[in-house]
């Protein structure tokens, strides 16, 4: 059995009549809706992209008690000048020292060490806490720049 073709038209299929001007309207209002949405969405949103496209880099610290009344830090995830940060060292939550940008010293009960000095916060570099009465103390670090809180480390007592 053979199945046979269908022809192609002689003519080609013509309209015989334009759109109604109801559709041509509903789509150009359409268009008109969606470059205006597109361009609502432009405003809100490439200024946020732009503030955050150059964020300084934030450090992450792990900080660790050593046997001689140092607070070690363990890891830093970026290395970043010292003058980016400042510390504190609070009791029963009221500060009782801190030291300003760039961790200069301090007294002699709350001090940093720049181990290697490099002039970096990083790996191997240590606070000096000399604290003499049993309380619950913790030591803050927070990156300047960025105004977070990037080191914490808390112990109850005397630090030995």
């Amino acid at each position: 059995m053979k199945i046979v073709r269908p022809r192609p038209p002689e003519t080609q299929f013509k309209r015989k009549r334009g759109p109604p001007p109801q559709a041509t309207k509903l789509l150009l209002s359409s268009l008109a809706a969606g470059l205006i949405f597109m361009g609502l969405l432009a405003v809100v949103f490439v200024p946020r992209y732009l503030e955050n496209l150059n964020q300084p880099p934030i450090v992450v610290l792990e900080i660790h008690a050593s046997a001689d009344a140092r607070l070690v830090i363990d890891a830093a995830s970026v290395s970043l000048d010292l003058s980016k940060f400042n510390a504190s060292l609070l009791q029963d939550n009221a500060t009782i020292a801190s030291l300003p940008a760039g961790l200069t010293p301090g007294g002699s009960t709350f001090r940093f060490v720049d181990a290697n000095r490099n002039g970096v916060l990083d790996t191997g570099d240590y606070f000096v806490v000399g604290v003499t009465v049993r309380a619950s103390y913790r030591l803050q670090i927070w990156q300047e720049d960025v105004g977070r809180l990037v080191g914490v480390y808390s112990w109850e007592g005397l630090l030995s």
